[in-house]
């Protein structure tokens, strides 16, 4: 699934990045299940939004970008309607494409085409939709063939819900053979406080479905916070343990992130252990800092069974402007009691008098030259304003509790300062407004009626947008 994803951005880079993908697999460097977002509990997620732990993540930052136009935008107030993509050819920039973008009112990208030059042939063409909460449904991808579109990848989700909406099923479909075919469920349960307690993974195999991995919750004295994931498959008809993760130090829980199919958690750290002999086995310690910008510093160790001790054993530097725009990653190996270079990506912005991004250049750095290797560049033009993009903003460090909550909700920032509150349902339609007093830490929302609400949290130090469960 993420190799054909990757086709929501270019096509030319695409082909790249999925070689790198695979060079990545071979060589073993994607083989940590939280290495893609910096260790903060990153995976795969499907077009209805929700996280897919049981997807390989990738390392390289590379693989976390590369999605949606409008996602690469999403710090700017307007979006480009046309990008030439550039290639080096002959010690310059050959044109290689050019595309064309269009937005619906919300500023979300529904829609691509690209064509081959100097032909102006056509190449690849996209569509996609939204549901209410702004997450992908709906995404099919065609290659230009016969003078005609021609299907070449489709991806949908059929979601079901409680009766207090939230998620218990969801069928994942692709396309096979010009035809919808179901590709995989799973299925999610919750305890009586409404938190996801055990979630169940199936793939769909001789026309039925078949249970493959199971994922059980487990809670500390917060109540509303896992602590810890229990990861197992069947075997053999029988449910056995593979891994665990505990000690889940929670960065932001509810602000849960999603970049094109990609979701993250944000966690502070978290310590995994494997099954084996019947006993668990040590296996990683992982901590990340972060700074107010979007950026962050992971690192990962492993344990060293001789030594009775954490090991350092790789660090993932991930970069941003003060537009909060992503300009690195790098990979670090401890080698030497020292940490050595292993891959380092960056893209070069460069931005215009409004603010927006008009070119993009992709590097790496190359070890055998011992310099950057530009491998591609986008400019982009044409910009129009969305007036459903919002302004640029810090995320604000927030924890609402309880969650779900029956009358009341109690909010704890770290700087607590004047606040709007708006409370919105899942179609965006507004149900709630209130001015938060610094001195104020609860909200009365009796009145509502039960179901799922958006929640937004706004100040000067900036915005925190989460759902939560009226019961």
């Amino acid at each position: 699934m993420l190799l054909y994803f990757l086709f929501f951005f270019n096509h030319n880079l695409t082909v790249k990045l999925m070689n790198k993908c695979l060079q990545n697999l071979l060589s073993g460097k994607a083989l940590k299940i939280a290495a893609a977002g910096g260790l903060m509990l990153t995976f795969l997620t499907d077009a209805a939004g929700q996280f897919r732990k049981d997807a390989p993540a990738f390392s390289s930052a590379q693989e976390l970008h590369a999605t949606s136009t409008a996602s690469r935008f999403a710090s700017n107030n307007s979006l480009p309607g046309n990008s030439d993509d550039y290639s080096p050819q002959g010690g310059g920039w050959g044109l290689d494409t050019k595309s064309t973008y269009r937005y619906n009112a919300a500023g979300q990208q529904v829609a691509r085409v690209v064509r081959t030059m100097p032909s102006g042939q056509f190449q690849v063409k996209d569509t996609m939709a939204y549901d209410a909460s702004g997450n992908i449904s709906f995404y099919e991808n065609y290659s230009w063939a016969n003078n005609a579109w021609e299907l070449w990848y489709g991806y949908k989700s059929l979601v079901m819900k409680n009766s207090a909406g939230q998620v218990t099923a969801r069928i994942s479909q692709s396309v096979k053979g010009g035809n919808w075919v179901n590709a995989y469920k799973d299925t999610t349960s919750y305890n009586s406080a409404g938190n996801m307690a055990e979630k169940v993974f199936y793939n769909w195999r001789s026309n039925a479905w078949e249970p493959t991995r199971k994922e059980i919750y487990t809670y500390g004295t917060s109540g509303n916070t896992p602590d810890g994931i229990l990861y197992q498959k069947l075997m053999g008809g029988i449910w056995v343990n593979e891994k665990r993760l505990f000690s889940i130090s929670w960065y932001n829980f509810n602000n849960f992130q999603k970049d094109g199919f990609f979701g993250s958690f944000q966690v502070h750290g978290y310590r995994s252990q494997t099954w084996s002999n019947n006993g668990w086995v040590n296996l990683s310690s992982d901590t990340t800092v972060y700074d107010n910008l979007g950026g962050f510093v992971s690192t990962s160790q492993y344990w060293d069974a001789s030594a009775n001790a954490w090991v350092n054993a790789r660090r993932h530097l991930h970069s941003t402007d003060n537009n909060r725009n992503f300009i690195g990653s790098k990979n670090e190996l401890w080698q030497n009691n020292a940490w050595g270079l292993d891959t380092d990506y960056q893209e070069i912005l460069t931005y215009n008098a409004n603010g927006d991004i008009t070119e993009r250049i992709y590097r790496e750095w190359d070890q055998a030259t011992n310099s950057y290797r530009s491998f591609q560049k986008q400019v982009y033009y044409n910009f129009t304003r969305i007036s459903g993009i919002k302004e640029a903003s810090l995320p604000l460090h927030v924890q609402l509790y309880p969650n779900p909550a029956s009358d009341r909700v109690t909010i704890q920032m770290e700087t607590p300062l004047q606040t709007t509150v708006l409370i919105s349902d899942l179609t965006g339609r507004p149900v709630y407004k209130h001015e938060l007093k610094p001195t104020d830490r609860q909200l009365n929302i009796a009145s509502l009626a039960k179901g799922t609400y958006i929640i937004r949290l706004q100040n000067a130090r900036g915005t925190y947008i989460s759902k939560f469960l009226k019961q």
